[in-house]
């Protein structure tokens, strides 16, 4: 049993020797990637500012609760310990196809994991105050999912 305990308390020691020797940079990229909590306000500063840079207007962003599971399901059934959690997302931007596409490329990009499980879109004449016909802009409709650790 000593042998064992020393065993685990050198692996500790030598997995928080690892940990320490990471740097802090990477650290706060990795806190980024699952944040603790779901950090509402910081996605919809992100989703905000990333709509912004690629032409796009934010019309909403709502977070989505999911119904909670029968009580039978659960008693059958308990759900395995996670170290992260899930929340439904859901918004609204409108533009042009093209500022989509380009916004969608850097969602992709953007640090947070974060998925579109479902895209709707309507289709709007772009016209100005003096009659001028433009591109058409589009409203879209994303649903998908954020991810943060618990």
């Amino acid at each position: 049993v000593n042998d064992e305990l020393q065993a685990i308390a050198k692996t500790r020691d030598e997995l928080t020797e690892q940990y320490n020797a990471i740097p802090q940079s990477d650290l706060v990229r990795l806190s980024a990637v699952l944040p603790p909590g779901l950090s509402s306000a910081q996605f919809l500063r992100d989703m905000e500012a990333l709509a912004t840079r690629h032409g796009l207007f934010l019309k909403n962003l709502d977070f989505i609760k999911q119904a909670a599971p029968a009580a039978a399901a659960a008693a059958i059934q308990l759900p395995a310990q996670r170290l992260f959690a899930a929340a439904n997302v859901s918004f609204n931007v409108r533009g042009t196809y093209e500022s989509l596409r380009a916004f969608l490329v850097d969602l992709e990009k953007m640090i947070r994991i974060t998925d579109i499980s479902d895209m709707t879109f309507t289709a709007q004449a772009a016209t100005t105050k003096e009659g001028v016909v433009g591109p058409p802009l589009f409203e879209y409709a994303l649903r998908g999912a954020i991810y943060f650790s618990r």
